[in-house]
């Protein structure tokens, strides 16, 4: 999963063209954090995809115990 990111750019000329860029974190930090995100996401999907995996799985032994009691006939008591 790729993620973008583009700054504004400015049209204006003169002093504000040159300004310095918009403060915040440190370069740095913030691509560790994005880092961390992105790890996170793959643990999400990978979880996910776990989840659909043995949702799958439940449905076959759902599906294969009907059989199974339909083929077994009515239960008596």
């Amino acid at each position: 999963m790729a993620m973008t990111t583009q700054l504004p750019t400015s049209t204006a000329s003169g002093p504000a063209a040159t300004a310095a860029p918009p403060t915040g974190l440190p370069a740095e930090q913030l691509y560790t954090w994005l880092e961390w995100v992105q790890d996170d996401l793959r643990r999400l999907e990978a979880r996910l995809d776990y989840l659909e995996s043995a949702r799958a799985q439940l449905r076959e032994q759902e599906r294969l115990l009907s059989e199974l009691l339909h083929a077994s006939g009515p239960l008596s008591r």
